[in-house]
């Protein structure tokens, strides 16, 4: 019988970076379903990117557009507490749907 031959990844660093990008789970839950990854999201947001690729990264991002939230809602004439009571059940909503998606995506 002939010997099988083994053909030798010409590329292995290549081949290693992309199975850990596909082990990665991806947990930003404001951008889930349109495929951005968590770096993207927290790019876009602004945050640190050091709670990529953890269900953490959905609490420092509704943390941020919270913060944005009551700012621009007092910009726009609205009292400080009014804005805070607006961001604030904004905020709850976007905790709960990003908990949720987790527990029902990642188990």
């Amino acid at each position: 019988m002939a010997e099988e031959k083994t053909m030798q990844d010409p590329f292995p660093e290549v081949t290693k970076a992309a199975e850990e990008l596909k082990s990665k789970r991806n947990f930003n839950t404001a951008w889930f379903m349109s495929g951005i990854t968590d770096q993207e999201a927290a790019e876009t947001a602004g945050v640190d990117q050091a709670l990529c690729n953890t269900p953490a990264i959905n609490d420092l991002i509704i943390e941020k557009y919270y913060q944005s939230n009551i700012r621009d809602l007092q910009r726009a004439g609205m009292t400080p507490n009014n804005a805070k009571r607006y961001a604030s059940k904004q905020k709850n909503d976007a905790k709960k749907l990003s908990n949720m998606l987790i527990k029902n995506n990642y188990g």
